[in-house]
């Protein structure tokens, strides 16, 4: 959770300074809309971190990132429901494509087929956890630019409210502080790559990319991430690439394309419709 801090307080400097300078319109915020930043923030960003460490800490990393990524499916059950967002039929096979390639690339499959490999039920429901927190950023999310706020507006105070959040844990945790490492100057290097590389662009461009598609659509889309952290370890960290492994590949860039492509296809067919 310190790790956390350290990824949303820079992420949240970095965007403040940046609209300081370029807009400060965007800092305001309408006191009853503030629900949908805690939403954001609290509920989904700051849980889905806590849920997903303790599934680690439970059933393992593999599974925990597997479990993560039922994500999607939680979205299109709330969208359809709250916002009336609907797949089409190819889009739920594809989501299950999707789902089963996330399995693959995790290494879920390979545990599950394990001799040695018990998942318990704390392990289970802690990764489904994450699951629904961070389902939930695209549902609040979704709220808050239908009430006319923009993406950098909505990144700015989920980052915020989340620091607030953490502040707790990374004083519970204060015998490892983060002071301790503080004077290296690698640590600042990390904190930046891991604020703005691994927390504001992707947040930001997310963000921005509810206001193009459903929400659905969009979490299946983020799905492309257990593909590129796989790839990751195999150029960076020179970790193996199981057959399995590159079968889930296939399926999660082949089912995203595919989404593409039907999302595409229903886009052009609304407004056809729209202007006959």
């Amino acid at each position: 959770m310190q790790v956390v801090l350290m990824r949303v307080s820079v992420a949240m400097l970095g965007l403040g300074a940046w609209l300081l300078i370029k807009d400060r319109s965007a800092f305001r915020i309408r006191l009853k809309d503030l629900w949908c930043f805690i939403g954001t923030g609290l509920i989904s960003l700051l849980s889905f971190n806590w849920f997903f460490f303790s599934a680690v800490n439970e059933a393992g990393l593999a599974i925990a990132g597997a479990l993560l990524y039922t994500a999607p499916a939680f979205v299109t059950a709330m969208s359809a429901l709250l916002f009336k967002e609907k797949l089409r039929l190819p889009g739920y096979g594809l989501l299950v494509v999707i789902l089963a390639g996330c399995a693959l690339v995790s290494g879920l499959a390979s545990d599950l087929t394990g001799s040695g490999s018990g998942i318990g039920v704390y392990g289970i429901l802690f990764g489904l956890g994450s699951g629904i927190g961070y389902a939930l950023y695209s549902i609040f999310g979704r709220y808050a630019l239908n009430r006319g706020y923009s993406p950098q507006t909505i990144s700015f105070y989920t980052f915020a409210l989340c620091t607030l959040g953490c502040l707790p844990f990374a004083v519970a945790s204060s015998e490892s502080g983060l002071h301790l490492f503080a004077p290296n100057p690698l640590f600042w290097l990390y904190s930046l790559a891991i604020g703005i590389l691994g927390c504001l662009f992707p947040y930001w461009l997310y963000t921005k990319g509810l206001s193009g598609v459903t929400g659905a659509t969009a979490s299946m889309m983020a799905t492309f991430e257990p593909l590129v952290t796989a790839l990751f370890g195999v150029f960076l960290y020179n970790e193996l690439l199981t057959f399995l492994q590159g079968s889930g590949m296939v399926l999660i860039l082949g089912g995203i394309v595919l989404l593409g492509k039907v999302n595409s296809a229903a886009k052009v067919s609304g407004e056809n419709s729209d202007n006959n």
